[in-house]
């Protein structure tokens, strides 16, 4: 769009700021209310009485009189034309042709609100144009940089797939309003405010329930929607009353969020989005946990009073997302929980869950967890021992992801639970420590050693071994051997290891020895 300098203004209350104007004194004659609302599009300095070829609305006139005919009737000419154009007002020069205006006159421009203004000292009306002029083209580069990066941001943001939270960011850097993005039952799905947050969601709620509707006098607000149904507000609370650019902004930002609603086909983005904006909250290091209960509080999900667990569940399968909450808001629904979930690395979905403190946990989540099994086949489920408070759920989901390493071992467990996790499951914790792989290298390495197929047949005789409490019946049964084809085994392994099998405290070392190696504990081995 081409802008012209007509197409920008100053406030009438603005010019008489200007030095050069406050250095003649001026004085408003009629009514002042006016002056802020009073635009100025342009300044003409003018010593004749009929101005009817050359102004236009808006514009203000510079004048001495000079040129006037003797008497009143040139100033009410003046007047009544200047009117009639819906000028922005006159500025008259005292002590050149007159010392004073009339209350005749001052009345006349009050009744037809057209502003009269008197300077008392000797003026420069050209340094006076120019101020005015200057300040307008000043005014229409900021707002023709706004715009253009007003068009940058946005086109950046849809490209690129934004986040309904980072088109709300990007809303509030742009106006220096707080910005709520709520769907129609008033779940807050993004905001972003400057003030404390519980307090700031919490007078939002009292806002967007007030039974009369009415809005804050500052606020902008843009329905969200796409093919004709609306699904959302997005909420400007303006310091000031909206002007042109804030509108531009909150359509930019609406079309962006409708873009990136309709890319995604279905309603289920707002929730995915929100969702996996609040559990980054609650595992964000150093949260404040007001902020995020308020967070979790607005969308929709009590944690007051509830029992609140940790639960991971993982699938390494590549999954729809909206399937995958579809089936969540269904399992949900079954088990009769509140939750929220989010998918923060592959193949493993953090879920928060919620759960009235009357009712039975182990029940609850027992039903939650087949209702899962059954919804999404994932391979492994982990849940927390309760919490009651949300500055507790990231040690919640560290207990979660801890009792999940214990699951690979346990396929038996429809779920894991923090004191179902035994020496295989720590051990894989600990896989990645260089002293478990010293350790596990210490222990097996002459076996370790061997060619493949010989290395693969000498673990699993002395894994067989170990587990039967060196039974060898019991193992040679295991590994369908014959008793002397154990013993003549027994004998390798014991001449291998420079160890005596039989030791307990030997046995015990080489047990946690092939546990880490299976765990992912070991040493690199060239075949």
């Amino acid at each position: 769009m081409v802008m012209r300098l007509e197409d920008h203004w100053m406030p009438l209350s603005d010019v008489l700021e200007l030095p050069s104007v406050k250095l003649a004194h001026p004085r408003v004659l009629t009514s002042p209310d006016r002056l802020p609302t009073t635009k100025v599009k342009w300044v003409h300095v003018c010593e004749q009485a009929d101005m009817t070829d050359f102004v236009d609305p808006d514009h203000l006139v510079l004048t001495s009189g000079v040129g006037f005919e003797p008497g009143p009737g040139g100033w009410e000419r003046m007047i009544d034309v200047l009117a009639e154009k819906r000028a922005s007002g006159i500025v008259v020069e005292l002590h050149v042709s007159v010392d004073e205006l009339s209350d005749d006159l001052v009345a006349r421009a009050e009744a037809a609100e057209l502003t009269l203004i008197v300077l008392d000292l000797p003026s420069r009306f050209v340094d006076i144009t120019h101020a005015v002029h200057r300040v307008i083209a000043e005014r229409q580069t900021f707002e023709l940089e706004r715009t253009a990066r007003v068009h940058e941001t946005f086109t950046r943001l849809t490209v690129t797939g934004a986040r309904s939270q980072e088109i709300v960011d990007a809303v509030a850097d742009l106006t220096g309003a707080a910005v709520i993005l709520e769907d129609l039952n008033h779940r807050v799905i993004a905001f972003r405010a400057d003030t404390a947050i519980p307090a700031f969601l919490e007078q939002w709620e009292e806002t967007a329930r007030r039974p009369d509707g009415r809005e804050r006098p500052n606020d902008l607000t843009m329905t969200v929607g796409a093919g004709g149904v609306s699904w959302g507000r997005l909420v400007l609370m303006l310091p000031h009353p909206p002007t042109a650019s804030d509108y531009a902004v909150a359509d930019r930002a609406i079309a962006a969020i409708g873009f990136a609603h309709s890319r995604e086909t279905g309603a289920n983005l707002l929730d995915q989005d929100a969702q996996l904006r609040l559990m980054n909250g609650v595992l964000s290091p150093g949260y404040a946990a007001a902020d995020v209960t308020a967070g979790l509080e607005a969308y929709g999900l009590p944690v007051a009073g509830r029992s609140l667990f940790a639960c991971l569940v993982t699938d390494p399968k590549p999954a729809d997302r909206d399937l995958v909450m579809s089936a969540l808001s269904a399992v949900f629904a079954d088990a009769a929980v509140e939750g929220i979930s989010g998918e923060l690395s592959p193949g493993v979905r953090h879920v928060l869950l919620s759960v009235d403190s009357g009712r039975d946990s182990d029940v609850v989540l027992t039903s939650l967890v087949e209702s899962l099994r059954r919804r999404l086949s994932p391979v492994a489920i982990a849940i927390s021992d309760r919490v009651s408070y949300v500055r507790d759920l990231e040690s919640a989901f560290e207990q979660a992801e801890h009792a999940l390493a214990e699951a690979r071992f346990r396929p038996d467990l429809r779920f894991v639970r923090p004191a179902d996790l035994g020496a295989r499951g720590l051990l894989w914790l600990l896989r990645g420590d260089p002293r478990v792989q010293a350790f596990v290298e210490q222990r097996l390495s002459a076996i370790l050693r061997l060619p493949r197929a010989d290395r693969e047949r000498m673990l699993e005789t002395l894994s067989s071994y170990l587990a039967s409490g060196r039974n060898v019946s019991v193992a040679a049964r295991h590994l369908h051997l014959s008793r002397p084809a154990l013993y003549s085994r027994i004998r390798r392994l014991t001449a291998l290891l420079d160890a005596d099998l039989d030791h307990p405290e030997t046995a015990l070392a080489l047990q946690v020895a092939l546990a880490a190696f299976e765990s992912g504990g070991q040493s690199p081995v060239i075949d």
